[in-house]
């Protein structure tokens, strides 16, 4: 239809897959051009990538609203005016839909997006994330960086009733590189349960913060710090692809662990202690598109004192190495009662109850401070030339594994 110099053109249509409603108005007049795009009831397709540079999102458009419009006389004036707003309703999608991911749920209330000429991107949402309600503000590139550009910046702030989350996000399409800082916090753990596959009857406060930068196949996380109850952890992990096949490096420093208030965040087991083998070792964070297998790594572990054990336990440590998802003998070390004990340790985790096995052996022991120590004996002095021990126990709990241990020793004077 045109009139006056104005053009109005309806027509439909399929953008990236999505069966599409629109209406171009061009003005002569005022130099001015704009475009609605409607859907409704139908799959997301290809439009979601389109939108968010994101592969990977999958699902069912609600009500989808796209207005651009611009002014100006030649293509770079238009450009520069350029402005668009995005809305979102009634929609279920999911994220995680790559090779080797897992989909995590994301139902769309309402999600309203505005991206003005020269301004950074700003918006709201509101929904659940896997099944949780969330509300939160967007914030990001202009839209002309966005499209002129190959890096893109986004952040995401959420707060609510007990609990706040921020993730800042650069990505680089053309180099498939992208960056993630994150930070959550929780006065209970129990309320971000479901995102984290934590117990939700849990009242331990929680936070975290960290950063992961890379490509999809080679990464690092860096700096992640979790403080958990009274136990504080620092961990660093590094993710390669060497022969096409995935290899892990972590070091995780603990500080002042309580095992009981551990185990508390700790989920019960799904499988009423049955022993179900697995092909691997996983961690599994339901909110994360990939579940991680940790078929061959190396783990430094680095324990500095543990909270309300019977006995005064220093530092504890392991060179862990994992090959074909089992984990091999590995050296390790532990302070206990003022003395120092070195041996090997094996973990089986392939199973809902793991099993782990551990040999000790330390020289010239003062007997009698461990006796003491353990409430065993008092006003014992004794010191005994060498002490080996073996432990053989199952537990899916980390306080349990002494108490269910099988011990065997050896002293000689």
């Amino acid at each position: 239809n045109l009139s006056e110099g104005r053009l109005q053109l309806p027509m439909s249509a399929r953008m990236e897959g999505v069966p599409i409603r629109a209406l171009l108005i061009a003005d002569a007049h005022a130099s001015s051009l704009s475009a609605e795009v409607n859907s409704e009831k139908s799959t997301v397709g290809g439009l979601a990538q389109m939108i968010t540079v994101l592969p990977g999102i999958e699902g069912h458009l609600g009500k989808l609203r796209l207005h651009l419009s611009a002014k100006g006389r030649d293509g770079a004036s238009l450009m520069r005016s350029l402005s668009a707003h995005l809305r979102l309703e009634e929609s279920q999608l999911s994220y995680g839909n790559v090779e080797r991911g897992k989909p995590v749920g994301l139902y769309v209330s309402q999600l309203a997006i505005a991206m003005e000429a020269g301004k950074p991107l700003e918006g709201k949402f509101r929904g659940t994330l896997l099944g949780k309600p969330l509300e939160a503000s967007l914030s990001g590139s202009d839209i002309r960086s966005s499209m002129m550009g190959t890096e893109s910046r986004f952040t995401l702030i959420a707060q609510s009733r007990g609990f706040a989350a921020q993730l800042q996000s650069s990505v680089d399409v053309d180099k498939g590189v992208g960056s993630l800082s994150f930070s959550l916090g929780a006065e209970r753990a129990g309320d971000v349960a479901v995102w984290l596959g934590l117990r939700k009857d849990t009242n331990l406060p929680l936070a975290m913060a960290g950063r992961i930068a890379g490509t999809a196949t080679d990464w690092r996380l860096t700096d992640m710090v979790l403080q958990a109850g009274r136990t504080s952890a620092l961990l660093n992990i590094e993710r390669t692809q060497p022969q096409r096949r995935a290899y892990y490096r972590a070091d995780l420093e603990v500080t002042g662990a309580d095992l009981a208030e551990l185990d508390s965040l700790l989920p019960p087991s799904q499988l009423d202690g049955r022993r179900v083998r697995q092909r691997s070792v996983t961690l599994d964070i339901p909110i994360l598109p990939r579940t991680l297998a940790l078929d061959d790594a190396d783990l430094r572990v680095r324990v500095h004192g543990v909270q309300r054990a019977p006995v005064a336990i220093g530092e504890i440590g392991a060179d862990m190495v994992l090959r074909d998802g089992f984990m091999q003998s590995s050296p390790f070390f532990a302070e206990v009662a003022g003395q120092r004990f070195d041996g090997a340790l094996l973990i089986d985790t392939r199973s809902t109850e793991p099993h782990a096995q551990l040999w000790v052996f330390a020289k010239q022991i003062d007997a009698g401070q461990l006796a003491r120590e353990l409430k065993l004996a008092q006003g014992l002095d004794v010191s005994v030339g060498s002490v080996s021990l073996y432990l053989d126990s199952r537990s899916a709990r980390l306080s349990d594994f002494i108490a269910n241990a099988h011990v065997m020793g050896e002293v000689a004077s």
